[in-house]
Protein backbone atom coordinates (compact mmCIF):
# COMPACT_ATOMS: atom_id res chain seq x y z
CA UNK A 1 0.00 0.00 0.00
CA UNK A 2 2.87 2.32 0.98
CA UNK A 3 4.35 2.00 -2.56
CA UNK A 4 1.30 2.29 -4.12
CA UNK A 5 0.52 5.57 -2.56
CA UNK A 6 3.87 7.02 -3.50
CA UNK A 7 3.02 6.16 -7.43
CA UNK A 8 0.14 7.63 -7.06
CA UNK A 9 1.15 10.84 -5.16
CA UNK A 10 4.09 10.84 -7.73
CA UNK A 11 1.68 11.04 -10.76
CA UNK A 12 -0.37 13.52 -8.99
CA UNK A 13 2.76 15.27 -8.34
CA UNK A 14 3.83 15.16 -12.14
CA UNK A 15 0.90 16.63 -13.81
CA UNK A 16 0.93 19.35 -11.69
CA UNK A 17 4.46 20.39 -12.29
CA UNK A 18 3.60 19.68 -15.81
CA UNK A 19 0.39 21.90 -15.88
CA UNK A 20 2.07 24.90 -14.00
CA UNK A 21 5.48 24.76 -16.39
CA UNK A 22 3.02 24.69 -19.51
CA UNK A 23 0.53 27.58 -17.92
CA UNK A 24 4.13 29.61 -17.13
CA UNK A 25 5.40 29.06 -20.77
CA UNK A 26 1.87 31.01 -21.81
CA UNK A 27 2.79 33.82 -19.87
CA UNK A 28 1.13 33.57 -16.31
CA UNK A 29 2.78 34.42 -12.66
CA UNK A 30 3.50 31.90 -10.37
CA UNK A 31 0.66 32.50 -8.41
CA UNK A 32 -2.11 32.43 -11.52
CA UNK A 33 -0.19 28.98 -12.40
CA UNK A 34 -0.29 27.32 -9.16
CA UNK A 35 -3.81 28.06 -8.11
CA UNK A 36 -5.19 27.31 -11.56
CA UNK A 37 -3.41 24.25 -11.59
CA UNK A 38 -4.24 23.26 -7.93
CA UNK A 39 -8.20 24.13 -9.28
CA UNK A 40 -7.51 22.09 -12.41
CA UNK A 41 -6.44 19.10 -11.38
CA UNK A 42 -8.43 18.49 -8.08
CA UNK A 43 -11.50 19.58 -10.46
CA UNK A 44 -12.60 22.58 -8.15
CA UNK A 45 -12.19 25.02 -10.54
CA UNK A 46 -11.11 27.65 -7.55
CA UNK A 47 -9.75 30.91 -9.55
CA UNK A 48 -7.84 33.96 -7.95
CA UNK A 49 -9.54 35.96 -10.84
CA UNK A 50 -13.12 36.98 -10.90
CA UNK A 51 -13.64 36.17 -14.57
CA UNK A 52 -12.21 32.44 -14.05
CA UNK A 53 -9.97 31.73 -16.70
CA UNK A 54 -11.42 33.70 -19.57
CA UNK A 55 -9.63 36.61 -17.67
CA UNK A 56 -6.69 35.42 -19.94
CA UNK A 57 -8.01 35.83 -23.27
CA UNK A 58 -5.48 33.02 -24.07
CA UNK A 59 -6.57 30.22 -26.45
CA UNK A 60 -3.13 27.97 -25.04
CA UNK A 61 -4.26 28.55 -21.54
CA UNK A 62 -7.51 27.86 -22.46
CA UNK A 63 -6.08 24.33 -24.61
CA UNK A 64 -4.16 23.93 -21.69
CA UNK A 65 -6.53 23.76 -18.83
CA UNK A 66 -9.43 21.74 -20.95
CA UNK A 67 -6.60 19.06 -21.25
CA UNK A 68 -5.84 18.98 -17.69
CA UNK A 69 -9.25 19.08 -16.39
CA UNK A 70 -10.02 15.78 -18.80
CA UNK A 71 -6.83 14.31 -17.27
CA UNK A 72 -7.98 14.87 -13.62
CA UNK A 73 -11.46 13.32 -14.50
CA UNK A 74 -9.72 9.94 -15.40
CA UNK A 75 -9.72 7.17 -12.86
CA UNK A 76 -6.26 7.41 -11.27
CA UNK A 77 -5.98 3.87 -11.26
CA UNK A 78 -5.27 3.79 -14.90
CA UNK A 79 -2.27 6.02 -14.41
CA UNK A 80 -0.90 3.61 -12.02
CA UNK A 81 -1.50 0.79 -14.11
CA UNK A 82 -0.04 2.91 -17.21
CA UNK A 83 2.78 3.84 -14.93
CA UNK A 84 3.76 -0.14 -14.46
CA UNK A 85 3.67 -0.95 -18.15
CA UNK A 86 0.02 -2.55 -18.64
CA UNK A 87 -0.70 0.50 -20.91
CA UNK A 88 -3.44 -1.73 -22.84
CA UNK A 89 -5.69 -1.17 -19.85
CA UNK A 90 -6.22 2.24 -21.26
CA UNK A 91 -7.83 1.05 -24.15
CA UNK A 92 -9.80 -1.59 -22.85
CA UNK A 93 -11.21 0.16 -20.09
CA UNK A 94 -15.03 0.94 -20.72
CA UNK A 95 -15.62 3.74 -18.81
CA UNK A 96 -12.43 5.38 -20.34
CA UNK A 97 -13.62 5.34 -23.25
CA UNK A 98 -17.30 6.33 -22.99
CA UNK A 99 -16.01 9.26 -20.77
CA UNK A 100 -14.34 10.35 -24.27
CA UNK A 101 -17.17 9.56 -26.20
CA UNK A 102 -19.31 11.70 -24.25
CA UNK A 103 -17.30 14.66 -24.01
CA UNK A 104 -16.40 14.30 -27.98
CA UNK A 105 -20.09 14.33 -28.46
CA UNK A 106 -20.79 17.02 -26.76
CA UNK A 107 -18.16 19.21 -28.06
CA UNK A 108 -19.47 18.56 -31.41
CA UNK A 109 -23.08 18.99 -30.55
CA UNK A 110 -22.03 22.50 -28.55
CA UNK A 111 -19.68 23.79 -31.25
CA UNK A 112 -22.32 23.17 -34.16
CA UNK A 113 -25.13 24.93 -31.71
CA UNK A 114 -22.33 27.77 -31.10
CA UNK A 115 -20.27 28.67 -33.89
CA UNK A 116 -22.17 30.86 -36.48
CA UNK A 117 -24.69 32.20 -33.59
CA UNK A 118 -22.62 33.36 -31.54
CA UNK A 119 -19.18 32.70 -32.82
CA UNK A 120 -18.51 33.86 -36.02
CA UNK A 121 -15.73 30.59 -36.71
CA UNK A 122 -15.92 26.66 -36.65
CA UNK A 123 -12.49 27.01 -34.89
CA UNK A 124 -13.51 30.16 -32.25
CA UNK A 125 -16.80 27.98 -31.54
CA UNK A 126 -14.85 24.69 -30.98
CA UNK A 127 -12.17 26.52 -28.30
CA UNK A 128 -15.12 27.68 -26.28
CA UNK A 129 -17.11 24.76 -26.79
CA UNK A 130 -14.30 22.43 -25.99
CA UNK A 131 -13.45 24.00 -22.79
CA UNK A 132 -16.76 24.11 -21.57
CA UNK A 133 -17.60 21.03 -22.18
CA UNK A 134 -14.64 19.84 -20.12
CA UNK A 135 -15.01 22.43 -17.50
CA UNK A 136 -18.85 21.21 -17.03
CA UNK A 137 -18.57 17.15 -17.60
CA UNK A 138 -15.78 16.90 -14.91
CA UNK A 139 -17.44 19.39 -12.83
CA UNK A 140 -14.79 21.69 -12.10
CA UNK A 141 -16.23 24.92 -12.81
CA UNK A 142 -13.73 27.25 -14.47
CA UNK A 143 -15.33 29.44 -17.13
CA UNK A 144 -14.16 31.25 -20.28
CA UNK A 145 -17.31 32.24 -21.68
CA UNK A 146 -21.08 33.80 -20.14
CA UNK A 147 -21.93 30.12 -21.75
CA UNK A 148 -25.84 31.92 -20.21
CA UNK A 149 -26.36 33.37 -23.45
CA UNK A 150 -25.28 30.35 -25.78
CA UNK A 151 -28.55 29.00 -27.72
CA UNK A 152 -30.96 26.35 -26.09
CA UNK A 153 -29.08 23.04 -27.14
CA UNK A 154 -25.80 24.22 -26.13
CA UNK A 155 -26.98 24.72 -22.91
CA UNK A 156 -29.34 21.51 -22.77
CA UNK A 157 -25.96 19.22 -23.17
CA UNK A 158 -24.07 21.06 -20.49
CA UNK A 159 -27.02 20.51 -18.26
CA UNK A 160 -26.84 17.18 -19.50
CA UNK A 161 -23.21 16.72 -18.62
CA UNK A 162 -23.48 17.98 -15.32
CA UNK A 163 -25.34 15.46 -14.32
CA UNK A 164 -23.00 12.53 -15.95
CA UNK A 165 -19.84 14.10 -14.10
CA UNK A 166 -15.93 12.21 -14.94
CA UNK A 167 -14.77 8.75 -14.01
CA UNK A 168 -14.93 6.76 -10.29
CA UNK A 169 -11.52 7.02 -8.90
CA UNK A 170 -11.07 10.56 -10.06
CA UNK A 171 -11.19 13.86 -8.63
CA UNK A 172 -14.27 14.65 -10.52
CA UNK A 173 -18.08 14.99 -8.93
CA UNK A 174 -21.25 13.83 -10.52
CA UNK A 175 -22.97 10.62 -11.01
CA UNK A 176 -20.01 8.76 -12.60
CA UNK A 177 -19.66 7.58 -15.78
CA UNK A 178 -18.92 4.13 -14.25
CA UNK A 179 -22.44 3.87 -12.69
CA UNK A 180 -24.41 5.44 -15.78
CA UNK A 181 -22.95 2.83 -17.75
CA UNK A 182 -23.74 0.07 -15.35
CA UNK A 183 -27.44 1.46 -15.31
CA UNK A 184 -27.59 1.46 -18.92
CA UNK A 185 -26.51 -2.42 -19.09
CA UNK A 186 -28.79 -3.09 -16.45
CA UNK A 187 -31.81 -1.57 -18.34
CA UNK A 188 -30.69 -3.95 -21.20
CA UNK A 189 -30.61 -6.60 -19.03
CA UNK A 190 -34.27 -5.75 -17.81
CA UNK A 191 -35.75 -5.60 -21.66
CA UNK A 192 -34.23 -9.02 -22.11
CA UNK A 193 -36.07 -10.33 -19.15
CA UNK A 194 -39.20 -8.77 -20.53
CA UNK A 195 -38.74 -11.05 -23.67
CA UNK A 196 -37.22 -14.09 -21.63
CA UNK A 197 -39.00 -14.31 -18.67
CA UNK A 198 -36.61 -17.22 -17.11
CA UNK A 199 -33.18 -16.11 -19.14
CA UNK A 200 -30.33 -15.48 -17.47
CA UNK A 201 -28.37 -12.36 -18.32
CA UNK A 202 -24.79 -11.34 -16.71
CA UNK A 203 -23.86 -7.85 -16.27
CA UNK A 204 -20.70 -7.40 -17.48
CA UNK A 205 -18.12 -4.30 -17.47
CA UNK A 206 -15.24 -4.81 -19.54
Amino acid sequence: MTETAKILWGIYLGLTVLEVAMLLLAGLDWFDALTHTFGTLATGGFSPRDASVGAYDSAFVDCVVTVFMLLAAVNFSLYFQAFRGQVRHLSRNLELRVYLVVFAVGVVLVTLSVSGSVYGSIGEGLRYASFQVASILTTTGYATANFDVWPPLAKWVLVTLMLVGGCAGSTAGGVKVIRLVTLFKQALNEMKYLVHPQGIFTLKIG
